[in-house]
């Protein structure tokens, strides 16, 4: 599974504090963010016991832009630019009744209906990815401490979770917040073991995370907002239709996976 990014336009567009929305909602909002990678995933294991040379990384590079109206009506292009050889753009959409991902790769998509949310779960945006946590945060926290909670919960309490500190991003002041222990090897003698460390610049205002840094060991990654449209007119059409001769994963190709770590 591959994870794209796109250098950094070092601008934030923003249209105003949230008015009207009630408790916990979300308006409308259009956002473009940048991932810078290095992927070492597939030297793991090629080297000889005990060498010191390092691993051969590629380097991806990609652009998120994130189109929102409501949970169940939003798109998400992902457009890679490097390495060329993955270049193009994968879609995910969902438009009220169904959810679409198109894969560039092999001209196909995949349509599913629309998962429903439990009675009870707090779900202020569909998660798009599983290792990449940008944007309006999904769960139910409203505070830096509640959000480490979840994340630690979301790890099946494995891992260590803390406020490490405040900065500055785009203009918006942030809390940082630092995950370590995010990855798990196994010695020779079978004892397992763990490392990395994520950690994530989230503004607590608007419970929006604007920035994350991951080093897992084997991928070391940046994903950080460059461009936030904050309550804006719900006015774009989100129907989604794919490409021209794209066929469906299961009639010609594969179904593909959402790109993630």
């Amino acid at each position: 599974m591959v994870i794209v990014a796109v250098a950094i336009a070092a601008r934030m567009v923003d249209s105003g504090e949230p008015q009207g929305a009630p408790a916990g909602e979300l308006q409308p909002f259009y956002l473009e963010a940048s991932i810078q990678m290095d992927d070492a995933s597939a030297s793991i294991g090629t080297q000889p016991a005990g060498s010191s040379k390092p691993f051969a990384t590629v380097h991806r590079s990609s652009q998120v832009r994130w189109r929102w109206q409501s949970r169940d009506l939003a798109r998400i292009d992902i457009e890679t630019f490097e390495p060329a050889a993955d270049a193009g753009t994968d879609t995910l959409a969902w438009d009220g009744t169904s959810q679409w991902y198109y894969r560039h790769e092999d001209n196909t998509y995949t349509r599913s209906p629309l998962m429903p949310v439990p009675a009870g779960v707090s779900l202020r945006v569909r998660p798009w990815s599983f290792g990449v946590f940008i944007g309006p945060w999904y769960g139910a926290a409203t505070t830096a401490e509640a959000f480490a909670t979840e994340l630690k919960t979301l790890s099946n309490n494995t891992t260590d979770v803390r406020v490490a500190g405040q900065d500055t991003i785009l203009g918006r002041p942030v809390t940082v917040v630092e995950q370590t222990g995010i990855a798990t090897s196994a010695g020779s003698s079978g004892n397992t073991t763990r490392s990395g460390t994520s950690r994530f610049w989230l503004d607590e205002e608007r419970m929006v995370v604007m920035k994350q840094e991951t080093d897992s060991g084997a991928q070391r990654f940046t994903v950080e907002v460059t461009r936030l449209d904050w309550n804006i007119p719900a006015t774009a059409n989100l129907q989604y239709s794919p490409p021209a001769g794209a066929k469906p994963a299961d009639k010609g190709g594969s179904a593909g996976s959402l790109p993630t770590p």
